[in-house]
């Protein structure tokens, strides 16, 4: 209370409270709510997401009168994702980084994924090696046994 709605409030890291607003005021005109997530500060300073909803509210002759808001806390769901996120890129940098040669299959036997190593070792990189391509840097010898049991689960 007391303080400027935009000290309270940030959309997301790129977009600023009064571009929010323009933003806001933009699909109200066309008589359509604006959905999305927004950082609000609340009046301690403690930092909370909100999924929000804003429906544009009208009187009878067609001035836009106020906003039904209806929000939801998701900074638990942010937290996850952010942590979720580090995670990935920590896990994708030691797989980038291995000195074995490492890649990954469906259920069903195509190949998703090589790092580069394999692709060092096999000769081949992600598009060759791609659905059952990576079968061509499997030893002849081999090749029969693999077939059989590549789309096993």
């Amino acid at each position: 209370m007391g303080q400027p709605y935009s000290l309270l409030m940030e959309h997301g890291e790129e977009e600023s409270a009064e571009e929010l607003f323009r933003t806001v005021l933009r699909e109200a005109e066309h008589d359509r709510p604006w959905k999305g997530e927004i950082r609000n500060r609340s009046r301690s300073g403690f930092e909370f997401w909100t999924e929000l909803s804003l429906i544009p509210v009208r009187v009878s002759d067609s001035t836009l009168e106020n906003f039904i808001h209806i929000g939801f806390d998701v900074s638990e769901r942010k937290s996850v994702e952010r942590y979720l996120a580090s995670s990935q890129i920590f896990a994708k940098s030691l797989v980038e980084s291995a000195t074995v040669g490492l890649f990954v299959a469906s259920s069903t036997g195509a190949c998703i994924y090589v790092n580069p190593r394999w692709s060092e070792r096999t000769g081949l990189v992600l598009e060759q090696a791609k659905c059952s391509g990576w079968l061509r840097a499997v030893h002849p010898d081999d090749l029969g046994f693999v077939e059989r049991h590549a789309s096993q689960e």
